[in-house]
């Protein structure tokens, strides 16, 4: 389901990829500095809305050596960290 579509729904388990990578945020890459602020921040609050739909379990998926500022602005009190080899 598209993250733009679930809110106001929850569900048991709520699976997120793409975090940090080039796929999310994506956006013009035309775009003057503030255009690309406000789009980062509106895809940040998307990411939350779908985080904040899971109502038992939420995994996200996010490239090993993402440095995205959208991944690492969470509190690494509430996440564990899986490294899987490929």
């Amino acid at each position: 389901m598209p993250m733009a579509a679930c809110k106001g729904l929850e569900v048991p388990l709520v699976a997120v990829a793409g975090l940090g990578s080039d796929d999310f945020p994506r956006f013009a890459s035309d775009l003057a500095e503030d255009a690309v602020l406000e789009a980062y921040e509106r895809a940040r609050r998307l990411a939350y809305v779908a985080m904040t739909r899971a109502m038992f379990e939420l995994t996200v998926v996010v490239p090993q050596h993402s440095d995205d500022s959208l991944v690492h602005g969470f509190d690494d009190e509430h996440w564990m960290t899986v490294e899987i080899d490929t």
